[in-house]
């Protein structure tokens, strides 16, 4: 049976996965399809990128769990940036008010 598909959730569907990073691979975009049903591709894309970019860290035999630690420190960074930003444009928001005049 050929299946013909752009949407990433129906191709991973059909896929029987036995390498475990591309099992969590599928987990990922399986949860993304669940939670907001769309983007798994996207998803897939993102988690690849990251995989990728700590090959070398791994190995070079750096530990997991220092890997897992420089993850959660960036993504508290991302957030706190997130956050700058929309404060920022909130300010911004808010003084073009006051020059409209509310």
């Amino acid at each position: 049976k050929a299946t013909v598909s752009n949407d990433g959730a129906t191709i991973l569907k059909l896929l029987d996965v036995v390498h475990p990073a591309a099992k969590t691979l599928v987990d990922i975009a399986k949860s993304q399809d669940a939670e907001v049903g769309d983007g798994t591709t996207s998803v897939i894309l993102l988690a690849a990128e990251f995989l990728r970019q700590i090959k070398p860290y791994v190995e070079e035999g750096l530990h997991p769990q220092i890997i897992i630690r420089s993850f959660r420190r960036a993504t508290e960074l991302v957030i706190w940036y997130l956050y700058y930003c929309w404060l920022c444009y909130d300010l911004i928001d808010a003084l073009g008010d006051l020059n409209r005049g509310f």
